[in-house]
């Protein structure tokens, strides 16, 4: 027996005044199974509105949005090694998003409706969770990812690589636990205008502002300082 895909679109019917009762309709987008992480709500063809990422382990699909009713299903690629941590970037900066999922990433190749995504398999780890952020202040995203895999627990962050083909290393920012990041676990906790982490119960602190050294935090809100909100906004204390 199938099951139904466990993620539900719930869209706005209508909407009376703050404070006042909204109603609501979901819709169930599709049946494929319920063991499913690597998500992302993003535009994946270019058509200005969003479509649905997901995956498991070794392989990825993405719902194609034709209306709220109309999902159409395709492949993304497999052989990727996590069932988890994913995000959706623009890896080669060619206006297409493409999927960083564990120790790969797929790249879109600019067809994603005819054509699976290229796999490129890399030295990264094999990662729980995965965030998008600036971690050294050049104005270009960074990928923070976080494993707890027992031979090599440890939570990093890459600089993509010119040669987005070339192999990524990684920066160390501490030890790596189960989950803690996502989807948003960063944030200037300490007013000093470059991006910290957060990692379950401690933060580390970007102590030369670039990413080269962190300090733990066994306090999630430093005095004085702020703390993150659900959005990776720094919120004053």
């Amino acid at each position: 027996m199938k099951t139904i895909l466990i993620i539900i679109f719930i869209f706005l019917k209508t909407v009376q005044s703050f404070g006042q009762k909204m109603n609501f309709e979901y819709h169930i987008i599709g049946e494929f199974g319920d063991r499913m992480g690597q998500t992302s709500l993003v535009d994946v063809d270019n058509d200005n509105d969003l479509d649905w990422v997901f995956g498991r382990f070794g392989e990825m699909y993405w719902y194609e949005y034709i209306s709220p009713t109309d999902w159409k299903l395709h492949e993304i690629g497999k052989g990727a090694k996590t069932d988890v941590g994913g995000c959706s970037i623009d890896v080669n900066n060619d206006g297409w998003i493409d999927f960083i999922v564990g120790d790969s990433w797929y790249e879109n190749t600019g067809n994603p409706k005819k054509e699976s995504f290229i796999l490129h398999k890399k030295n990264m780890i094999s990662s729980h969770d995965n965030v998008v952020v600036d971690i050294d202040g050049d104005g270009i995203k960074d990928i923070v990812s976080l494993s707890n895999h027992p031979d090599h627990p440890v939570l990093a962050w890459y600089k993509i690589p010119k040669d987005y083909k070339a192999n990524w290393d990684y920066s160390k920012i501490g030890i790596g636990i189960h989950g803690g990041i996502a989807p948003f676990g960063y944030g200037d906790l300490d007013n000093d205008g470059d991006i910290d982490i957060i990692r379950g119960n401690v933060w580390f602190e970007n102590i030369d502002g670039n990413g080269g050294k962190w300090k733990i935090h066994e306090s999630l809100i430093p005095p004085g300082g702020n703390r993150p909100d659900k959005f990776g906004l720094a919120l004053r204390t």
